[in-house]
């Protein structure tokens, strides 16, 4: 099964808010505050993507369940997504680490060879 881009552009403004159960005028002060980066289409239509569904669901979660105003949400998503990125380039790391010691314990192996020769 072919699984479709999480970031192509798919649903109209009008589409997202039926979806999600907000005005349109919502979801434009969202992207006006920075919590959401819709794609622009044929010069000024907002098309947006199954991510920015995601967004909006986690910026909807922390206004209305969580007591968060637009500004924390913000900051909140904007430290998530900060704490991936750390949490990636940590396993990136840890995975090099592993491929070096790897390697040290491989040349440690040969040696240990050699000595025994």
């Amino acid at each position: 099964m072919i699984q479709p881009d999480r970031e192509m552009p798919l649903y109209t403004i009008s589409v997202v808010a039926k979806i999600v159960g907000v005005h349109e005028q919502t979801l434009r002060i969202y992207e006006r505050r920075g919590l959401l980066s819709p794609a622009r289409v044929s010069g000024h239509s907002r098309m947006y993507s199954q991510a920015d569904l995601e967004q909006l669901e986690d910026i909807l979660y922390l206004i209305r369940e969580m007591g968060v105003n637009l500004a924390g949400a913000r900051v909140i998503l904007h430290m998530a997504e900060t704490s991936e990125q750390i949490r990636g380039d940590l396993r990136s790391h840890r995975i090099s680490e592993g491929t070096i010691n790897l390697k040290q314990g491989n040349a440690h192996d040969e040696l240990d060879e050699e000595e025994l020769d």
